[in-house]
């Protein structure tokens, strides 16, 4: 780098330097002739004595510590020795010349300890002197005998202060050698041509006010040093050398500005000593002084096991000369290289090497102002070279208000801009070392810009840094790129470092980084502090206050993406591809910390990790929330910007006699008895446009002014009309004393006009000195030309000062199509501060409405309408008014006020709620008095009392909203007059851009909404095997970070584990069509599909069909639009519809998945593992709604394991062992292949299981009765059908009666039909039970007991047996399908069981009736039927053939009792029981008694015998009678009375 201004000073330095060499030479060779030894030495303080061995030695014999003495000269000729004998290297001599003269030393100087002498004539060291010492002071303070005697006797510190006027030096020509200690030249000019060599220890050439010098505990000497001096001068350009140690040069100059205080021509050098003694070398040019650099700086150490030390030169401006060697590199780590200075200029050829070759790579930081970095050298005298980009932000020129100016619109600025040339922060990037480039100020609005390209090729094995950190804007108009062939470039963007909220990163090119990381982000409290009494406008010269650093993850803004527009071209006229922006790594991980706007005018941004050898890319993290971005651009009073663009405009207004004003209506509020302003159920407060009477209080009368109306004089009108057209009402305010008819407020209608002649009177009033300097007139026809061009600035500020004329001015187009701009409305904290001015100035954006509520007159007792909501039309907060934004007329309504006039309250979109507000409690701090947010981003800027109490904003002064208030872009809602308004900001519509994420198994992370304040064109998320996570509500970087997502034209997610944490919305009314042609999203347009490796979790979609604002279609045309598809591929993945979680975490739809499309498969879930699950967690009354006869399917694995809950019903039965045709697997977990079904087979919503149940088709086990005959009817009837499968579990569920996770049954997601309907034949023809047949010979009548055919599964060889009396009487009912083609359908198994039918034994009643006699000794004999009775056979199968032969009944166990002995019974009726051993059933010769169960019973009557009773001999006596009744009571019970004899009586 070369300039004259350079050179100038150069030259100047030399010159000086050649004369005081010239001096030095001089003074060497008379001291060589004369002897010149230190004279009339006197102890001050301590004990020592002075000795001289001969006539060139001296020899002070220290015996104290600390030893001071008093010299009337101090000097050293060439061949002289003066040596201190002190006991130890803590030792200190101080020598104080008390003499005129300066104290040369062109001889020998040497001892132990340290030697201090303090001449304030000066201490010149020639070229032939020699000091060996432990450490050395030499310095032109003034030290006081106080001062002396307590140093000496171990009193506190040693302050070394130069006095005022003061301007001798100390210079070495010679070689100072010290051993560890303390070096220090101090002097008002410092300078080194000779060598300094001092290992391990500390040197400072130090050009200040100041030198503090203490003593630690252990003896070592430290120092300090302030306070400026008139020319101050650090001089080198001989050698330094102070390995392992401190090595400063430093000046503090009060002298011009910019002048050089510090210049190094010489070697410096600071190398690591041993292993971990790092070398440190400062030059410190001060808070004013320009420090100059050529020659050797070295702090390496190369020695193996040695790592670098640092260097830091520091100065108000930096000069880095052609050809310097600034060095730190290290055997392990690289050290630290630091060339800082609000001005910062680099020469050519620069050798800066901090590469560490064996442990971490070193670093430059390069810490200017203004920061333009570019290859070539700015041609513009204020090295402005700004390039046209999308959004303001390159501009690199910035007028600073430095410090702040305490005014609202600051005028006095201060610009400076520093050039660093791209190939220096290639050539050290390519030596592995780092570069970090800091920018800031005291205005806070430090930039850095980036205009050519950075192409490093950092050492292969190695990685290097580049960090650009600024308090406000840093801007890349060109690619960043590492070499593929070399190692690795980590990129770091921090702006905002000093956290104000103001500063964005905005990257206009492609940045790769070849494996390293990339991070952009905002934040930090870095702080300059203006120097008390430094003037508003004024350059502050500080640096950076200590412990104030970046933080690039502060997420204070965030960054922005956009595109160089090309001259002669507008932002709008480039779009699409041509704008793509790319951010890729080859693996390095990619943080985007705080908000991300993509404004590419339907450009895609790709953030790519993937590495290109197929291994896992790095991951992606984005902390804030993502929104598509439109352009903005600053119109400010003043400027030429402004002046082209109002022109004609200023006069329109002067023809026609005019200047801009407002249309004001005057509103009183209707009040109920207690005259608490009413309300109507939305919260507004009602008015009327009716005048009402004041009595005596104060109040609008809205009545041109008069001639006669000035300031002095105060309004006395006692009527008032209904409208005004003026600038600001407060000047038609009437006093207390005033009664009549009025207003207590007004609405702010539209723009209007005041004749020039009424403005000169409304000015005479309002600002009666301003109109008295410069007009003194009220008729503009007596206007000199200098006046009218004055009253023609005064036009184009009102314009300025119009919100109405500035939103005409912004406006064009209905505000919602592509290319429409209008006044901003600032939703997020990266479009405030890309719509930020440079300096503070407050200007309109498209905001208005009413502030802070329960002002009173105590508060302002003059601007009377503050007292209740400013803006009538909306009294409830703030509202966007323009744009989009402003078109939204969802929350508008109507109101006709009571004299009839209507009204449209509530217009625009609502940000700002202010119902709850309380001025009051605002001064009281309690938090949100002044309002709360709605949606979006908010900056109130806050105001102090005269009283000192704080309030913030809005203090409901005005209706409409100002950014800019304050050199951080803070929020007003300014003044009615809008006189503190000095402009206006843009916005331009631009096409929304698109989104492509690919990080081949990186994981990422997008912790904040997408697209909820300007949605996206497309979203496309690749992450391979990596998880994808939308949302955090643990995330502080926004407070709208549950994830929701809005695109226009379709969401593509790939990942492992996919969660969104919020709903997509895709589609809708004011979608422009898709500037998205990637070939590889095509499939995905107008859908959402989202595919996972493992579990899916989604909270609501909503798939629209999308429309433009001019009503035409701007969805895909070919049917496949509208389509939402989940999959996951995961073993045991879950998809899981989660309710729904809109921005603001409330559930707004139930989570339900609302798809436009009308085709079949409109929604596909689709759970393809083997263990894979659905879950249901939605609340809305349906879980998935399609387009007029679209259709749904649902895959999963089984219904057991899925949740359903009861609102997805798909009113059909399922698909069973079948998977969708994206499915790769093959088997289900039971290994039983699957079939594919997809949505052309069926017209019906769906769900498709790859379970696989069997229906089976039993025959029931059951028996019959012999003889009894079964048609093919009964044998159906003993068909039963079920259906199971096994779940992974091992566990059987029944298809109809199975429940899921919730125990919910299977019926409330899907209904099957009778099994019997799932089977059929090969081409479908025949469905149900006509494909089986069911036979068995059991079930004819002739089945007997002894031939069945039921093989026993137990044995094979050997038929089933009945049970109970073991007789082969089992027949096998066969269950079979109709022919070999039957299957089962809907993807069932069909298992045919066979039944058995057993035959049991028929029932016959066998009985019969017998008689026998008593006493009898015959058999029974059985009585004949009657003729009808078949008592004896009932239920025997004559028709079978079957016949009985004999019957044998046995009596009952009552008669054997009581036969006991007798051979029969008593007479009487006994029962008899069938006797079955002895009873045969036979067919046709056969005995078939075996398939009969006989039974039966008879009576058994045993007749009384005859009893023949002969008396003989028998004899009674007479009158006996019981003697006889006992005998024929005998015989009465067995026999019959048969009286043949007489019986005698004696």
């Amino acid at each position: 780098m070369k300039n004259t201004h350079k050179h100038r000073k150069t030259m100047t330095w030399q010159s000086k330097s050649a004369a005081i060499a010239i001096a030095i030479m001089a003074m060497s060779l008379h001291s060589s002739s004369v002897q010149a030894m230190p004279e009339q030495g006197k102890v001050v303080a301590g004990q020592g004595e002075i000795a001289r061995p001969d006539e060139k030695t001296m020899v002070i014999n220290q015996k104290t510590d600390r030893l001071a003495l008093d010299w009337q000269k101090f000097n050293i000729a060439k061949g002289e020795k003066v040596h201190f004998d002190q006991n130890s290297k803590s030792a200190i001599a101080l020598n104080r010349v008390v003499g005129d003269g300066r104290s040369i030393i062109d001889g020998s100087l040497s001892a132990k300890g340290h030697v201090f002498v303090i001449n304030p004539n000066g201490v010149l060291f020639g070229k032939n002197s020699s000091v060996d010492v432990g450490g050395l002071v030499a310095s032109t303070a003034s030290v006081t005998d106080d001062d002396m005697r307590n140093f000496a006797q171990g009193k506190g510190d040693l302050g070394l202060q130069i006095a005022a006027g003061r301007e001798a030096s100390v210079i070495n020509a010679g070689t100072i050698k010290a051993e560890g200690g303390l070096v220090a030249l101090h002097a008002t000019t410092v300078e080194n041509t000779g060598a300094i060599a001092n290992e391990g220890g500390q040197t400072v050439l130090a050009a200040a006010k100041n030198l503090s010098l203490a003593a630690d505990t252990a003896g070592k000497l430290n120092f300090t040093v302030n306070g400026s001096l008139a020319n101050a001068k650090a001089l080198n350009s001989g050698t330094l050398q102070n390995d392992g140690g401190y090595l400063v040069m430093t000046a503090k100059s009060a002298g011009d500005l910019m002048s050089t205080v510090v210049n190094n021509t010489g070697v410096i050098e600071a190398k690591t000593l041993h292993a971990n003694d790092k070398g440190e070398i400062l030059l410190d040019g001060g808070e004013s002084g320009q420090v100059e650099v050529s020659g050797t700086l070295d702090a390496s150490g190369k020695e193996a096991g040695q790592s670098a030390g640092s260097i830091k030169v520091i100065g108000q401006k930096t000069v880095v000369n052609d050809g310097t060697n600034l060095l730190a590199r290290g055997a392990i780590d690289g050290g630290k290289i630091e060339t800082s200075g609000d001005v910062l200029n680099l020469g050519d050829n620069l050798n800066i090497d901090a590469k560490g070759v064996s442990g971490k790579h070193g670093e430059w930081l390069l810490d200017p102002l203004e920061v333009l970095i570019q290859d070539d050298k700015p041609t513009l005298s204020n090295k402005d070279q700004t390039r046209d980009t999308v959004n303001e932000g390159s501009e690199t020129q910035i007028n600073y208000n430095d410090p702040p100016s305490e005014t609202q619109n600051a005028d006095a600025t201060y610009s400076s801009t520093s050039w660093i040339q791209t190939n220096l922060i290639t050539g050290i990037l390519n030596k592995g070392t780092d570069v970090t480039i800091q920018a800031a100020s005291t205005s806070q609005a430090a930039s850095i810009t980036v205009n050519s390209a950075i192409n490093p090729t950092v050492p292969r094995d190695r990685e290097a840094t580049l960090a650009l950190e600024a308090q406000r804007n840093i801007t890349i108009n060109n690619e960043i790129k590492a070499d593929a062939s070399g190692g690795k470039l980590n990129v770091k963007l921090n702006s905002d470092t000093d956290g104000d909220g103001v500063g964005a990163v905005i990257i206009n090119a492609d940045i790769s980084t070849n494996g390293g990381y990339f991070t952009s982000g905002s934040g930090g409290d870095v702080r300059f502090i203006a120097p008390p009494g430094t003037a508003a406008g004024a350059y502050a010269t500080t640096g950076i206050k200590k412990d104030t650093k970046p933080n690039i993850a502060g997420h204070t803004v965030g960054t922005y993406f956009g595109y160089i527009v090309p001259e002669g071209k507008s932002a709008i006229d480039l779009s699409g591809e041509q704008n793509n922006r790319k951010i890729t790594t080859n693996g390095g991980a990619i943080t985007l910390d705080g908000e991300v706007a993509i404004g590419l005018n339907g450009g895609i941004l790709t953030l790519d990790t993937s590495k290109s050898d197929g291994t896992t890319g790095g991951d992606i993290n984005v902390t804030g929330i993502i929104n598509s971005g439109n352009s903005y651009d600053t119109y400010i009073y003043g400027t030429d910007k402004w002046k082209s663009l109002v022109e004609n405009l200023v006069e329109t207004y002067y023809n026609n006699n005019t200047v801009p004003a407002v249309h004001f209506i005057g509103i009183n509020y209707l009040r109920d008895a207690d005259n608490n302003i009413k309300k109507d159920t939305n919260g507004n407060y009602l008015f009327t446009t009716e005048k009402k009477w004041f009595d005596g209080s104060k109040h609008y009368i809205f009545h041109d002014l008069n001639n006669g109306d000035k300031s002095t004089t105060n309004l006395t009108y006692t009527d008032t009309n209904a409208t005004l057209d003026t600038i600001n009402p407060q000047w038609y305010l009437t006093t207390t004393s005033v009664k009549g008819y009025g207003y207590e407020g007004f609405i702010m209608d539209k723009n209007s006009t005041m004749s020039l002649d009424a403005y000169l009177i409304y000015l005479r009033r309002s600002a009666p000195k301003a109109w008295s300097d410069t007009y003194n007139t009220i008729d503009h026809t007596k206007l000199t030309s200098n006046q009218i061009n004055k009253l023609k600035d005064d036009i184009s500020k009102l314009i300025a000062h119009n919100w109405y004329v500035s939103e005409q001015l912004a406006a064009s187009g209905t505000g919602s199509s592509v290319g429409d701009s209008y006044l901003a409305t600032i939703t997020t904290a990266l479009e405030n501060s890309l719509s930020t001015p440079n300096a503070q100035k407050t200007l309109w954006v498209g905001g208005r409405g009413s502030g802070i509520r329960g002002r009173s007159s105590s508060d302002d007792s003059i601007n009377i309408v503050v007292y209740n909501p400013v803006d009538p039309l909306h009294t409830d907060g703030f509202y966007w008014v323009t744009g989009p934004e402003g078109l939204d007329d969802s929350n508008a309504i109507s109101y006709t006020d009571p004299t009839g006039k209507k009204f449209t309250l509530d217009t625009g979109t609502k940000f700002w709620d202010t119902q709850k507000t309380d001025y009051k409690k605002d001064a009281d701090g309690v938090a949100n008095a002044n309002g709360e947010p709605v949606y979006g981003y908010t900056k109130w800027s806050s105001w102090t009392t005269k009283a000192g109490v704080k309030h913030n904003q809005p203090d409901n002064n005005s209706p409409f909203l100002t950014v800019g208030y304050g050199n951080d872009n803070s929020w007003d809602d300014a003044s009615v007059d809008g006189l503190s308004t000095v402009g206006f900001v843009k916005e331009t519509n631009l096409y929304n851009s698109s989104l492509n994420i690919k990080t081949s198994g990186g994981e990422v992370k997008l912790q904040g909404d997408i697209g909820k304040s300007v949605g996206l064109d497309t979203v496309k998320i690749d992450a391979g095997s990596g998880s994808v996570t939308t949302g955090n509500t643990q995330n502080s970087a926004t407070k709208y970070n549950h994830g929701t997502i809005y695109a226009d034209h379709g969401v593509y997610i790939n990942g492992g584990e996919v969660t969104v944490g919020g709903e997509i919305h895709s589609g809708g009314t004011d979608i422009e069509a898709t500037k998205n042609t990637d070939s590889s999203f095509s499939d995905y347009l107008d859908n959402v599909t989202i595919k996972s490796s493992g579990n899916l979790t989604v909270h609501g979609i909503e798939v629209n069909a999308s429309t433009d604002p001019r009503g035409n279609t701007t969805s895909r045309t070919d049917g496949e639009g509208g389509k939402i598809k989940l999959t996951s591929t995961g073993s045991e993945g879950v998809i899981t519809l989660g309710d729904g979680v809109d921005y603001n975490g409330k559930n707004t739809n139930g989570g339900v998945l609302k798809a436009a499309s009308t085709a079949q498969g409109a929604v596909v879930i689709d759970a393809q593992g083997s263990n894979g699950r659905f879950v249901n967690k939605t609340s809305t009354e349906k879980a998935i709604v399609t387009g007029e006869n679209g259709t749904w399917l649902i895959y999963s694995a089984s219904p057991d394991k899925d949740t359903f809950r009861t609102n997805l019903n798909s009113g059909t039965d399922a698909q069973w062992t079948s998977k969708s045709a994206d499915n790769g697997i093959t088997e289900n977990a039971a290994q039983i292949s699957l079939g594919t079904y997809g949505m052309n087979d069926t017209k019906q919503s769906r769900y498709i299981f790859q379970a696989h149940p069997t229906i089976t088709v039993s025959g029931t086990d059951t028996t019959k009765t012999y003889g009894v005959d079964w048609d093919s009817a009964d044998l159906k009837k003993l068909i039963s059908y079920s259906a199971t499968y096994t779940n992974s579990n091992g566990t059987s569920i029944d298809v109809k009666t199975g429940t899921d996770q919730e125990g919910n049954a299977f019926t409330n997601a899907f209904q099957e039909k009778d099994y019997m309907n799932y089977i059929s034949n090969k081409d479908g023809s025949v469905i149900g039970d006509k494909n089986m047949v069911y036979e068995s010979l059991g079930a004819k009548a002739s089945a007997n007991r002894e031939n069945g055919d039921k093989i026993d599964p137990a044995d094979p060889k050997k038929y089933l047996f009945a049970s109970s009396d073991n007789a082969q009487a089992v027949y096998n009912l066969s269950v079979k399908t109709a022919n070999d083609d039957v299957k089962a359908i809907h993807g069932y198994d069909l298992k045919p069981v066979d039944g058995s039918i057993e035959i049991t034994k028929r029932k016959v009643t066998v009985g019969k009736d017998g008689h026998i006699t008593y006493g009898s000794d015959k058999d029974i004999t059985y009585d004949a039927l009657s003729v009808g009775a078949s008592k004896d056979t009932e239920g025997l199968m004559t028709t079978l053939g079957d016949t009985i032969e004999t019957v044998t009944m046995t009596p009952s166990s009552e008669y054997q009792n009581s036969k006991g002995t007798k051979k029969t019974g008593d007479a009487g009726n006994y029962k008899m029981i069938r006797d079955a051993t002895q009873t045969t059933i036979f067919n046709n010769g056969k005995n078939v008694s075996i398939n009969y169960d006989i039974s039966g019973d008879g009576t058994l009557t045993v007749d009384k015998a005859t009893l023949m009773l002969d008396t003989g001999s028998t004899t009674k006596s007479y009158g006996d009678a019981t003697g006889v009744k006992d005998f024929l009571r005998d015989k009465q019970t067995n026999y019959t009375m048969d009286l043949q004899s007489k019986c005698n009586s004696s």
